[in-house]
């Protein structure tokens, strides 16, 4: 499948504003599909081109996703100016690097809550259409911190091997369904979920978010393009874990 054969597609990017979620939105922006950009800021599509797409296949939704009733108004939003989502990329995501003993309980709360409970919830409003439908796939943005150990990590480890487990979870559920799930697990990307301290002395040795967005797209088009599914990506540096 091309991008180009994407028109009766709607695709929901989760904080579409930056990083991987923006570069991924990026790759969708010349193509025919239905885009639903997501994020937590008002002002957050104010630098972008976004204004020069065409507005009948371009929707803009700003809130806070911790929230639920947030999820199903901004669902009730779409469902009613594109009929439903036929592809939910769960990217938006928080960082909290602190030692264990150091987390705060409003740390770990808020980590859970944008990493995994919103993506959670957010699934299971697109996932009664996508059944309905025969058709349909979800993306979860996981991380490397998912199945490798590292320290000042606990919480944002735990929210994003949650993410992942979901997705295989539901994985099994919906397999016979002809809905597909993938996991994509990025190390080190050099984006502002890190601290400016931390990417100025390793953005050497950090990976491009648009290479990433790249390599996420074109593995939904090719799922998306045969009965086959890419369930898993690990995407690493060269040099390795930072």
């Amino acid at each position: 499948m091309e991008n180009s054969d994407l028109k009766n597609f709607t695709i929901w990017i989760t904080g579409a504003s930056s990083g991987i979620g923006k570069a991924i939105a990026a790759c969708f922006f010349d193509s025919e599909a239905k885009l639903v950009l997501s994020a937590s800021s008002p002002d957050s599509f104010n630098e972008s081109s976004w204004h020069l797409r065409d507005k009948t296949r371009t929707m803009i939704c700003t809130f806070d996703i911790s929230i639920f009733d947030n999820l199903e108004r901004a669902f009730k939003k779409i469902e009613s100016k594109f009929g439903g989502v036929d592809i939910l990329i769960n990217n938006a995501g928080i960082s909290i690097f602190k030692s264990f003993h150091e987390t705060s309980q409003e740390d770990f709360d808020r980590t859970i809550a944008i990493n995994l409970k919103a993506p959670f919830f957010l699934t299971q409003l697109v996932l009664k259409g996508m059944r309905e439908r025969k058709s349909g796939m979800i993306v979860n943005i996981s991380s490397v911190a998912s199945i490798t150990p590292f320290a000042d990590c606990s919480a944002y480890s735990v929210s994003k091997t949650g993410l992942r487990m979901m997705g295989q979870c539901l994985m099994e559920e919906v397999r016979n369904e002809g809905i597909k799930i993938m996991n994509v697990l990025p190390g080190a990307t050099n984006t502002n979920i890190w601290g400016d301290d931390i990417r100025q002395n390793n953005s050497n040795n950090m990976m491009n978010a648009d290479k990433i967005g790249e390599i996420v797209v074109n593995a939904i088009l090719s799922s998306l393009s045969s009965n086959a599914i890419i369930e898993e990506i690990l995407i690493k540096p060269q040099t390795g874990n930072i």
